[in-house]
């Protein structure tokens, strides 16, 4: 999975307006990994680079601040954008 969330990162892009009730606003209280917003977000390390995609964000290696404000897509709607995104790249 390390491989595609590389590729996922520098060749796919979401749309630039995500339906509000789609989302949710995360503070970032101190600088920390991706792999640590995600597991905030979503309790596993795996999802870090949804996050990164979320946020128009194309290079991991560069942390998130303290108080920047993420867009976070909602726990109940990953599994459809991650199909969706599986489907797209099979092409």
């Amino acid at each position: 999975m390390q491989f595609l969330d590389q590729y996922l990162i520098q060749s796919v892009f979401l749309p630039d307006k995500i339906d509000e009730d789609f989302v949710y606003y995360q503070l970032v209280t101190k600088e920390m990994p991706w792999t640590a917003v995600s597991f905030n977000a979503y309790k596993t390390i795996e999802l870090w680079w949804l996050i990164c995609l979320t946020n128009k964000i194309y290079n991991p290696i560069k942390l998130p601040k303290e108080n920047q404000l993420l867009k976070i897509i909602k726990p109940q709607y990953v599994p459809t954008v991650v199909n969706e995104i599986t489907q797209a790249i099979k092409y």
